[in-house]
Formats: C-alpha cells, structure tokens, sequence
C-alpha cells in the first residue's frame, strides 16, 4: 500500500519505508506513543541502577551519620518501651469505641448541614439582583473569612466562647452541638468555593438556552445549571468529607 511521505509529498511504497528504517504500520516503537517513563530496555537498566544507588547512598547516609548510633538506639530502646506496656483495660477500649461512634455521629450530621449550607451560600453569590446585595455581600465575606481562619481557632471560639454569652438556647447546648456548628462553620466555606466552582463550569449557553425557552433566572439556576454543577463537583466534595472526619470529635467549652 503507498505511504505518502512527509517531506517531498511523494508517495512511498511500504517496503521501502521498512527498509529505510521506518517502524511498520501500527507499531508504536518510534513514534513517540510508546513508554515515556523508561523509554526502552537499556534506559530500563539505567534506571534501575541509579534507583538502587540513590536508595544506597540514603541509607548510608543514615548508616554512617555520625549521630546514627545514637538515634538508632533511641529507637531501640522505644521499641522496647512499647512492648514493655500492658495491653488497654476493657474500659479504656469501651470508651475509645465510644469515642469512634461519637465522631462518626458528628461528622455524618456536620457532612449533611454542611452541604446545604455551602450550597445556599454559593447560590448567594450567583445571585445578580440589586436587592440581595448585602446577602451577597455577607457571603463573600464569610467565605473569606473562614477559609482563613483554622477550624482549631473556630472550635475554641465556639467551644469557649458560646457558653459565655449566656444567650438562652445558645449557651446551653452540649459539646456535641458545639463541635458540629465549628465544622459547618468552618468547611461550609470551603464546600461553598467547592459549588461555585462547578456552577461557574456550566456554558452559559445552557443559560441562554434555558432563558429562551420562558425559564426565570431561579428556574434556570434550580433546574439547568445546579444539576449539571453538582455532578461536576461530586469527586472534590469527597476531598472536603474525609477532611471533615478527620476533625477533632468535640471541643470543650466554658462556663457554668
């Protein structure tokens, strides 16, 4: 079968192209598909060398460094430490098995304020009119703010400081309440950049589209824009769940 070649335009015959050196048809050796991590058998070689001497030049280092005796005998004697140590009370493992539960407990509530929350703060934020500027406003604001502020801070002042305002139906809650508001406060702001993200993805040609057939702005938003966004952000709200659970169980508060 002609081949047409890339220089002159002429058109080669297939035998001539192999014999000159050319890889046959369909072959990914040579034209720049094939491995770009080892990139053949003697860089597979050379790679594997230079591994082996990089991970023996490492444990050298730590071999023969002059503080390495020391250091592995404070390891040593760690170990040792550790295994000297009885095993945990039964309940001392009761109550570590209640402190899971608890954290799962606040984490699946926080998870589920969290999403509504940060779901009605970027819709804030989308929102055009002239009258819902300060609601606007207050959104961004917000959302600044606890993005900068650590959740360890937002658990103190919440843990510390809520009880010591002695508001009825605010001071009196448990530590339970407690820690669950700091983490919607604190990830509602991030999910919500999270939301945003995904609505601003959406073309405006599915608004435009939406718009010409008789939808309102809210329609538009509600029933074109939010579904197609909410898909697009589910792999990065996974990010901000296993941060979630990670989080302290609780925070402590003050007063009487």
């Amino acid at each position: 079968m002609p081949v047409r070649g890339s220089r002159e335009g002429a058109y080669l015959d297939e035998q001539t192209l192999l014999a000159a050196g050319a890889p046959p048809p369909g072959s990914f050796v040579g034209n720049g598909r094939g491995s770009h991590l080892l990139g053949g058998q003697r860089a597979a070689a050379v790679s594997t060398v230079s591994t082996v001497v990089f991970i023996g030049a490492v444990i050298a280092l730590f071999v023969f460094a002059p503080g390495a005796a020391a250091v592995r005998q404070h390891v040593l004697q760690s170990a040792a430490d550790e295994a000297s140590v009885p095993r945990r009370s039964e309940q001392g493992a009761l109550l570590g098995w209640q402190g899971l539960i608890l954290n799962i407990e606040m984490f699946l509530i926080a998870e589920v304020l969290i999403l509504f929350c940060a779901l009605v703060i970027a819709v804030l934020r989308q929102l055009r009119n002239p009258v819902l500027f300060p609601f606007r406003m207050l959104a961004v604001v917000y959302t600044d703010v606890f993005r900068g502020v650590p959740l360890i801070i937002v658990i103190y002042g919440i843990g510390f400081g809520a009880p010591a305002l002695y508001i009825r139906g605010i001071s009196t809650q448990s530590d339970f309440v407690y820690g669950i508001a700091a983490l919607v406060l604190s990830y509602s702001a991030y999910v919500a950049e999270v939301y945003r993200a995904g609505i601003n993805s959406v073309h405006q040609s599915q608004v435009a589209a939406a718009r010409s057939l008789g939808l309102s702005q809210w329609k538009s938003l509600r029933f074109v824009v939010l579904p197609q966004a909410v898909r697009t952000v589910i792999p990065p709200l996974l990010n901000d769940f296993i941060a979630c659970r990670r989080t302290p169980r609780s925070c402590r508060r003050s007063g009487p």
